[in-house]
């Protein structure tokens, strides 16, 4: 608990750092499309399925791999030491230094060397220590260690590193930046000409023929490795692999998703001894060996030390890598430091996670990122003492009907706050930061449940001559029948978009059922690590959508979409109820992706009426699009659409409901710049986080504000919820609306 806290107030204090924010969110904007203009799509799946299948054949065989390794690079006249953790290694380049007297050490920039704290060790035994790449030169002198595995000094402004110049000169150096690079190149020539010792990392081992492979951009790699009469090389040992044809692949990518380069500077490819020059190269285990023996956890070695999970991390760009990350930052960072640096240092970084998986999608190496960390939340779950409300929370939702009664008693329990108005704008005392960027909903005096329309699809069709797009099926003539889950959400707090959805199936043709023994998806319990709530619910929800009764079970939002397609097959895999789990997984689609992909269904165009209530709706706009030329254009909304981080990335879905939208006569569609850019809710944690949360809204909100739209529209509930309350606080004039709202008002 109390690093907890301690971790909380580190936290505020970096939401109040302005620079930070802002630089992190440039690079971040920066690299995307840097990335984008270098690597395709089609490029970048070819080449992480290669670097996937290569990573899993080296670690498959990595005994075999290090034996290779060691046997060739010795015949080339290098020295080969295994260490198994950093001690071992420390001691080892520490007996070097003081067999060659050495009084100076230049290092190129190696996240292995800071994994193992050389630095430290070597202080401490009286040997100095000089870093030659640029970012690391500066986070040494501050005294710092790295915020990213690839630029350390992104967290750096020049009026910083101008006063720590200033301290090494002993003048004071003005803020420019070409000066100050200057400065340095003076200061570490001279140390590369008086260096005894070089340590390097390395990008890549080749067993084949025992070489190492060093990138980078700045070209001190190059010196450190061949000035100095001796050259260190410390590499983890999961870098190894077979051949110059693999390297080859890794190096293709890697640039590209590290900095959004075509390839890097410089190359340099290392293989023995030069004359009078020694070689000697530490294989590091540290806790590797156990990963890679671990099922639920190995594929983390497939990392290429990229970076770029840190590049697209929304929260990354808002606290940076000293509080996202321990010494490996990022979501690669969270895992890696489970395994090398304890639990305990991994924890808090752990649960500030938003889980967008952006992560995963960006991965070169194709790592499930995200569901590494769900699992790695899990066994935190099993050995802390869980927040008594949280564990109270959890309990209740493993209760249906305690569940449900609670909150249509919630219902009375806000009319103090919210005054009978449909947002409640302030909270009072500790709850205060929940409102102070936004609104919160209300909880619905009826909830879905109490309101949905039972009557079946032919007694409510009687009279209609509405048809399915399809085949022209009269729709009082289907047959299809489906169960309706709600979540939570549109249930108890949004029934209105519960009600659309049955409209706009009833439209479709399709017979809806609600289920109302349904409850909780048990996301809230998956995602913070308590399984045995999460599979109470899963066994709860199952039983009941598995009936056959039901041909298809449609979903209103995607997150529990995902858990009743992905979660509970893995929740219950152990289950009498496994089949069951499958049998749901199969028939459950996304409301969007049932219409479009199920029932090929075409929203139907609207009548004299509506078209004159769009027309009084419309607002005057500056930008021009071609939908708004002439026409039945001038009458449509100007809507754009976010994509929700479960819906984009766990589902894959991202065409359906935009398909729809442009299907309709109602709207045009104008893209934000990042529409797929996580909004920021995360479900509990906008609650647990509410600052970080905040920010990432702000930028949603900027991004949302900057296409001119009347409308937002989204598939996720929760998003909707979100972003309502972002564009309420700062008094914004654009309509929040779920899809299914769009297709039937």
């Amino acid at each position: 608990m109390k690093r907890h806290k301690e971790y909380k107030k580190k936290v505020a204090e970096a939401l109040q750092d302005n620079f930070l924010r802002e630089a992190l969110s440039k690079f971040a904007n920066d690299y995307l499309e840097s990335r984008k203009k270098v690597l395709s799509d089609e490029h970048f799946e070819t080449k992480r399925t290669e670097i996937k299948e290569i990573k899993n054949q080296a670690m498959a065989k990595l005994n075999d791999l290090i034996t290779e390794f060691k046997t060739k690079a010795e015949e080339s006249g290098a020295k080969v030491f295994q260490a198994k953790d950093g001690s071992e290694a420390a001691k080892y380049i520490i007996g070097i230094a003081k067999r060659e007297k050495t009084k100076l050490i230049v290092k190129s920039k190696s996240m292995a060397t800071e994994e193992i704290e050389l630095n430290k060790a070597l202080k401490q035994n009286r040997i100095e220590v000089c870093e030659t790449d640029l970012g690391e030169w500066i986070i040494q002198l501050a005294g710092e260690r790295p915020s990213h595995m690839v630029m350390p000094a992104i967290h750096m402004t020049k009026k910083k590193v101008a006063e720590l110049f200033s301290r090494q000169t002993g003048k004071q150096e003005p803020e420019d930046i070409p000066h100050l690079v200057k400065i340095a190149r003076e200061a570490l020539r001279d140390k590369f000409l008086k260096a005894d010792i070089g340590i390097t990392g390395a990008n890549l081992g080749v067993a084949e023929n025992g070489a190492i492979v060093i990138i980078s951009n700045e070209g001190n790699a190059r010196l450190t490795a061949s000035l100095p009469s001796v050259h260190i090389v410390l590499i983890g040992i999961e870098k190894i692999v077979p051949s110059m044809k693999d390297a080859a692949t890794i190096l293709d990518v890697l640039p590209r998703t590290a900095t959004g380069q075509p390839i890097t500077s410089y190359i340099s490819i290392i293989k023995g001894k030069e004359e009078n020059r020694e070689l000697h190269i530490i294989l590091l285990d540290n806790g590797r060996t156990v990963l890679s023996q671990d099922n639920d956890f190995k594929e983390a070695l497939r990392c290429i030390r990229c970076g770029s999970c840190a590049n697209v991390c929304p929260v990354y760009q808002i606290i940076g890598g000293h509080l996202f990350g321990h010494i490996y930052v990022g979501a690669i960072g969270i895992i890696l430091t489970a395994f090398i640096h304890g639990m305990a240092n991994a924890a808090e970084p752990m649960k500030s996670c938003i889980s967008c998986r952006k992560c995963v999608e960006a991965c070169p190496a194709g790592i499930d990122l995200e569901g590494l960390i769900t699992k790695l939340r899990k066994r935190l779950y099993e050995l802390e003492i869980s927040p008594f409300t949280e564990n109270l929370i959890f309990r209740i939702l493993s209760q249906p009907k305690l569940f449900h009664t609670l909150l249509r008693a919630a219902w009375l329990g806000q009319q103090p706050i919210s005054r009978g108005r449909a947002s409640i704008r302030h909270l009072p005392l500790v709850f205060s930061d929940w409102t102070k960027n936004k609104t919160l909903p209300v909880i619905a005096r009826k909830p879905l449940r109490d309101i949905w329309n039972a009557e079946t699809c032919e007694e409510e069709t009687k009279n209609t001559t509405d048809v399915i797009a399809k085949d022209k099926t009269p729709k009082h003539f289907c047959k299809t029948k489906a169960a309706f889950f709600s979540g939570c959400l549109i249930d108890f707090v949004s029934p209105q978009i519960g009600k659309s959805i049955q409209k706009a199936l009833h439209n479709a043709g399709v017979n809806a059922d609600f289920p109302k023994a349904q409850s909780c998806c048990g996301y809230p319990a998956w995602f913070s690590g308590d399984v045995v709530t999460a599979r109470k619910l899963a066994e709860h929800n199952t039983a009941i959508l598995s009936d056959d009764k039901y041909q298809y079970v449609i979903t209103g939002c995607p997150t529990c979409a995902m858990s009743l397609k992905r979660n509970y097959k893995e929740l219950l895999k152990d289950s009498p109820l496994r089949e069951q789990a499958i049998k749901v997984a199969m028939k459950t689609y996304d409301f969007s992706e049932f219409l479009v992909n199920v029932l090929n269904y075409q929203p139907p165009a609207m009548n004299e009426l509506s078209l004159r209530k769009v027309e009084r709706r419309s607002k005057p706009r500056g930008l021009t699009n071609p939908d708004e030329a002439s026409g039945p254009a001038k009458t449509r909304q100007r809507v754009t659409f976010h994509d929700s981080c479960h819906m984009r990335r766990s589902l894959g879905i991202y065409k359906e409901p935009r398909q729809l939208l442009k299907n309709t006569d109602k709207c045009y569609l104008v893209e934000m710049r990042y529409p797929d850019v996580c909004c920021g809710q995360g479900g509990s944690y906008s609650i647990k986080y509410p600052g970080i949360s905040d920010a990432i809204l702000k930028k949603k909100i900027d991004d949302i504000v900057g296409t001119d739209a009347d409308v937002i529209v989204s598939c996720c509930p929760g998003c909707l919820m979100h972003i309502k309350g972002g564009l309420e606080k700062i008094g914004a004039n654009i309509k929040v609306k779920h899809i299914a709202e769009m297709l039937t008002d």
